[in-house]
């Protein structure tokens, strides 16, 4: 039916399509072609579950799913991320003010259909399941059972050019085996991303949308760590 809202998932040949809807609400995000094709379909872990609401040929919803795998001492755990809860509010108002009625779907809007059909899909397909919704897009997480489990804590950090200090740093353009080695000798039973080097030089080094500086931690020769500092 021409009024009919489709709920469905999409593929990599549809990015143009929601990358133009995610552009209307996220200009300053650094999106293009190349960071949908990098965080979406270029991930080691997997590629990325997009399900979309589409109407009259336009596509006016968008939710998506970035695969990752989770460990600690006991076990591996797969799941994804959530992210990327969109509606073009815009595009519905003119409808509206055109005379037409946005239609429902079992007596929902088009946030929550997608939130209903995205968490059928996690729940068949996934251990555990994160988020970072922003606050408009919140309140569909929350009635659809989604628990919160803790702020983010921003902290800040005066520099002091006159401490001295007894470890040294090296700036690297890449992550080897040794950075992989020293995440999994301290996970213990935290849970935690797992840190492969192709993880971490997809997620730092490859990144279109930010720049990082990457800094090895040395005592004496011994690499022992290692510090991400985003621009």
């Amino acid at each position: 039916m021409e009024n009919e809202i489709i709920y469905k998932e999409t593929n990599q040949s549809e990015s143009k399509n929601y990358l133009k809807l995610l552009l209307k609400y996220y200009k300053n995000f650094g999106l293009s072609n190349k960071s949908i094709e990098w965080e979406y379909y270029l991930n080691p872990f997997g590629k990325a579950k997009v399900f979309v609401a589409a109407y009259k040929n336009e596509l006016i919803g968008l939710i998506v799913n970035i695969p990752l795998i989770f460990q600690n001492n006991i076990k591996t755990y797969t799941g994804f991320r959530v992210q990327d809860l969109v509606t073009d509010i815009h595009f519905i108002r003119k409808e509206i003010r055109a005379g037409f009625k946005i239609p429902r779907k079992e007596g929902m809007g088009i946030c929550l259909n997608l939130m209903k059909i995205n968490n059928d899909f996690l729940d068949k397909n996934a251990d555990i399941n994160i988020g970072f919704p922003n606050e408009k897009s919140l309140p569909f997480f929350e009635k659809t059972k989604w628990e919160g489990l803790f702020e983010l804590p921003l902290l800040l950090k005066n520099v002091n050019n006159e401490d001295k200090f007894k470890l040294k740093y090296n700036l690297i353009n890449k992550f080897k085996n040794i950075h992989e080695e020293i995440w999994q000798k301290n996970i213990g039973n935290k849970l935690d991303i797992i840190r492969t080097k192709e993880y971490l030089n997809w997620r730092y080094f490859l990144n279109p949308k930010s720049k990082y500086k990457i800094f090895e931690i040395k005592n004496n020769v011994k690499i022992i760590g290692y510090v991400v500092l985003k621009e």
